[in-house]
């Protein structure tokens, strides 16, 4: 697990109504936010007004935005393009879900700040993303291509205002205990149990 700025990443802006569901990454196909794009229609239906908000910058976003059109959800998905830090702290703030529906992660760091900043993740159930989400705890993991189990789980917690409350605090607690000093004091023992055995 990397350590991650836990002074930086919090709250700044309130939750945006209707929802707000974001990404925040490359646009590269492998990343896979065309995934969630092909759910908007469903999921516009199941949480009227909803918005996709898309962070990043990659070679894939004419393709998406092509997606987009052929779709017809033009007026629920905007793309932002390449954001600052501190737009994409905003971003993950007033977002209701963080989306991360990559087919290959490292780890999931994104999810993370996500996390500190209030909100939990909907991530792809896949190596890598099922480390840093804790399903049903800190956030939600969705069978990877199940448009409609995606769009159930993002519905149902939409709707559940406890629900999402109380996920959004564990991950925030979790998150918490995941600053560079909790991973240097993590690591140093780790260290110290190795050449003490």
């Amino acid at each position: 697990e990397p350590g991650i700025d836990t002074e930086y990443f919090h709250p700044t802006e309130a939750k945006a109504n209707p929802p707000v569901i974001s990404y925040v990454g490359r646009l590269m196909k492998y990343k896979n936010a065309q995934f969630v794009i092909s759910a908007m229609p469903r999921l516009n239906e199941l949480v009227p007004g909803i918005q996709l908000q898309i962070a990043g910058s990659g070679d894939f976003r004419p393709e998406l935005e092509q997606m987009v059109e052929q779709l017809g959800v033009k007026d629920s998905v905007q793309f932002l393009g390449r954001v600052s830090e501190d737009e994409k702290r905003n971003l993950l703030s007033r977002s209701s879900l963080f989306i991360n529906p990559s087919f290959k992660e490292g780890w999931g760091i994104n999810n993370i700040e996500a996390n500190l900043c209030g909100t939990i993740s909907l991530s792809n159930n896949v190596a890598g993303l099922k480390d840093s989400v804790i399903d049903g705890v800190t956030g939600l993991l969705y069978e990877n291509d199940d448009v409609e189990g995606f769009c159930q789980k993002a519905a149902s917690v939409l709707h559940d205002k406890e629900r999402l409350a109380k996920l959004e605090a564990n991950a925030k607690e979790r998150a918490l205990g995941m600053s560079w000093d909790a991973m240097t004091d993590k690591m140093q023992k780790a260290v110290e149990a190795c050449l003490n055995s």
